[in-house]
């Protein structure tokens, strides 16, 4: 579970130590025999320290789980973590992971995805990306911020927001309908030009995790349908891109690409 106190390792207590087995040991025993799984991160935004590395994979070998594990969503299973302020050691026996988590997390022009060639572009398994807020219909926003701060953003925005990196909302807009209706084509755009490059180049882009499906409470960050179960424009440029037989534009070398995931 990240960005809380079970990624906090350097305030662990014993008691944390038997706790995270055994709930680790519940997931496994409920998860080992579902169809869709496809590997257990024992990390998500950073890989553990050595010995509780030890203590997930002993779980993972007395419960039998069946696939693959990793060290944590990120490239790193070893040697120090890059991109936070906490350096940890890291268990070397479990190596790099073969994964990236690497963003963007916010908008980018639909030519990224299959442009860029070192962060989050259409190569490799990306474990969680996303390319934008998702700002939902009207309908919903006139249902969680009051009438008297639907325009301009404000904090009452922002608190629907995400934490850390992520708390505003930038808008050239002119009203509350104007920029919903400039949000939904973003969103829509950006979602599909993802999609469509990690299908186009599907066999050196080998998975793409979108963060995420929805919100347990109303929200202005990353989900394709809303709190109260309205679809986006996100959700439409997904269902296009992920089109079983698609035609599309290459922002790389202009060809036109039929991407057939049937």
């Amino acid at each position: 579970c990240c960005c809380d106190h079970w990624e906090k390792w350097q305030n662990w207590k014993e008691e944390d130590y038997r706790i995270s087995v055994e709930s680790l040991r519940d997931r496994i025993r409920w998860f080992r025999n579902h169809p869709s799984m496809l590997a257990w991160l024992n990390g998500d935004d950073n890989p553990p320290p050595e010995k509780v590395a030890q203590l997930y994979i002993k779980v993972l070998k007395e419960e039998n789980w069946p696939n693959p594990y990793l060290a944590s969503a990120t490239g790193t299973g070893s040697g120090t973590i890059p991109h936070t302020n906490v350096s940890v050691k890291v268990a070397p026996v479990t190596g790099p992971t073969g994964v990236k988590m690497t963003g963007p997390y916010a908008w980018v022009p639909p030519e990224y995805w299959l442009t860029d060639k070192s962060h989050g572009g259409a190569f490799g398994f990306i474990s969680e990306t996303t390319p934008s807020p998702a700002i939902p219909p009207l309908a919903s926003l006139r249902k969680f911020i009051p009438a008297d701060h639907l325009w301009p953003i404000d904090e009452f925005w922002n608190y629907h927001m995400a934490g850390g990196k992520f708390p505003n909302l930038n808008s050239e807009a002119q009203s509350v309908e104007d920029f919903v209706r400039k949000a939904q084509a973003m969103d829509y755009d950006a979602q599909r030009a993802m999609f469509e490059a990690y299908g186009r180049n599907k066999y050196t882009a080998t998975g793409v995790l979108q963060e995420m499906m929805n919100n347990a409470w109303p929200s202005l960050m990353y989900v394709l349908y809303d709190y109260y179960l309205r679809p986006a424009g996100g959700y439409f440029g997904s269902k296009k891109g992920l089109e079983p037989i698609h035609i599309q534009y290459s922002y790389d070398d202009h060809s036109i690409a039929v991407v057939n995931t049937g």
